[in-house]
């Protein structure tokens, strides 16, 4: 969800946290310091899970695809101010 926001990885320290943590307390009358503080979302912890999850996207469709047949079809093309585009299908 953070890297969906499209917004800096601190705000989950910053604003996120501290919005659960204010929900817990004032919804459950619980005391939010234990659980919560666990929770790591700091900016490189965010980065590094996103990075493990792209890692993991691309080794499973490296996985599916060299377990199957597969055909390429390549279109040139030309799009404004002469630019060319190579798109490749799979």
């Amino acid at each position: 969800m953070l890297a969906k926001s499209g917004t800096p990885h601190t705000i989950g320290e910053k604003l996120i946290l501290p919005c659960v943590k204010e929900v817990i307390e004032t919804v459950m009358c619980q005391s939010s310091t234990s659980g919560l503080s666990t929770i790591p979302l700091s900016n490189d912890t965010v980065q590094r899970r996103i990075d493990e999850m792209g890692d993991d996207v691309e080794s499973q469709l490296i996985q599916i695809s060299s377990r199957t047949d597969h055909a390429l079809q390549i279109d040139e093309s030309t799009v404004r101010d002469n630019e060319a585009l190579l798109m490749g299908y799979v």
